[in-house]
C-alpha cells in the first residue's frame, strides 16, 4: 500500500515526505512536481529557492551530530551547533576565496567530522562538490579533476592507517590539481605546499556566512562518479532534491528516528558518503565515524 501510494499519488506522497522531514525552502514551490512535460523531463518543486544545507540543522542544537572513534580508543563529540558553526565559517571563507557560485571544489579526504563540515560548507556557498574516494591514485584523481572542471581542491597532508601511511597531498600535486587547502592529517605536521595552497588554518576564518546561497531545487550541488571500471568514469549530478530521497529512505526503509545513530562505513568518494550526511542530520539523528583501518 505504501509503495502504491509513492506511485499513484506522487504529489501527495512527496509532499508528504517534505513536511515530515522538515524540508526548508527559502521560497516555497509553486507545487510538488510538474508533470506536464512527460517522464523524461520531469521538474520537482517548481518555482523553490532553497539550499539543502539548511534542512540538515533542525535538531537541538546541543544533540550530538557526529561520534567520532579513533585507533587510539578515543572518541570525540561534535554537537549539532559546532559542526554548523564550521559549516558556516567553511562557506564564508569560500567566498572569501572569490569562487562563484556554481564553481565545483573537490574533496579528496578521509571521511571525517571535518570533511563532512567541508562538504555542507561547500553547498552552503553554493558551489558544488566534487567527490574524490580518497584511495585513487594521482592519474584518477586527475581525470575526476578535469571532467568536473574543479577551481579548487581540499585534501589531506597524509593518512595514516595501522602501519600504513599514504601520501595524500603529494597525490594532489601529481595531478596537477588547482588550488589545495591541505587540512594536517597529524597534529603539528605539515607538507611544504604548493605556492597559492593554503592551510586549514589559513583558510579558515572566524567569520560565519552571513546567507546560504539560495538555488533553483535542480542546481547541481555534489558531483559524483560512477567507478569507471568499464572505461572513463561518468559524472553522476546530484541536485538539492536528491538529498530528500536520501533521507526519505532512511525514515522509511531504515526506520531512523532523532536521536539514532548511524553508522556506515564509507567515504564522500562514493553515493554513500553524501547519502550518510542527509540520511543522518535531515532526520535529526547522529553521524557515526571510524578514522582507521576497517
Amino acid at each position: 500500500e505504501h509503495y502504491q501510494w509513492s506511485t499513484n499519488d506522487t504529489e501527495a506522497f512527496w509532499g508528504y515526505v517534505n513536511k515530515t522531514l522538515g524540508i526548508r525552502f527559502h521560497s516555497p514551490p509553486e507545487s510538488i512536481v510538474d508533470l506536464s512535460e512527460g517522464p523524461t523531463a520531469v521538474s520537482w518543486l517548481p518555482g523553490a529557492r532553497m539550499n539543502i544545507v539548511e534542512s540538515c540543522f533542525q535538531s537541538s542544537p546541543d544533540a550530538p551530530a557526529i561520534i567520532c572513534g579513533h585507533e587510539t580508543n578515543a572518541t570525540s563529540v561534535l554537537s549539532y551547533a559546532k559542526l554548523r558553526a564550521e559549516v558556516e565559517r567553511v562557506a564564508a571563507s569560500l567566498e572569501r576565496l572569490r569562487l562563484p557560485p556554481g564553481s565545483a571544489v573537490a574533496v579528496f579526504m578521509p571521511m571525517t567530522a571535518r570533511s563532512v563540515s567541508i562538504y555542507l560548507g561547500i553547498i552552503l556557498a553554493g558551489c558544488a562538490v566534487v567527490s574524490i574516494a580518497d584511495s585513487f591514485s594521482a592519474d584518477q584523481v586527475r581525470l575526476r579533476l578535469e571532467i568536473s572542471d574543479a577551481s579548487a581542491i581540499f585534501t589531506v597532508s597524509r593518512i595514516t592507517r595501522g602501519q600504513k601511511t599514504i601520501p595524500v597531498y603529494q597525490r594532489v600535486v601529481d595531478a596537477g590539481a588547482p588550488r589545495a587547502v591541505v587540512v594536517d592529517a597529524e597534529a603539528g605536521h605539515r607538507e611544504p605546499l604548493r605556492d597559492g595552497d593554503l592551510t586549514w588554518t589559513a583558510f579558515l576564518g572566524e567569520d560565519r556566512i552571513k546567507s546560504p546561497c539560495y538555488a533553483a531545487p535542480d542546481a547541481t550541488m555534489n558531483i559524483l562518479f560512477s567507478s569507471g571500471t568499464t572505461g572513463e568514469p561518468k559524472a553522476i549530478p546530484w541536485d538539492h532534491t536528491t538529498p530528500i530521497k536520501a533521507a526519505g529512505d532512511a525514515h522509511f526503509h531504515h526506520d531512523i528516528h532523532p536521536g539514532d545513530v548511524i553508522a556506515w562505513p564509507t567515504n564522500l568518494g562514493w553515493m554513500m558518503g553524501p547519502w550518510l550526511i542527509f540520511a543522518a542530520l535531515i532526520n535529526r539523528a547522529t553521524i557515526a565515524l571510524f578514522n582507521g583501518p576497517p
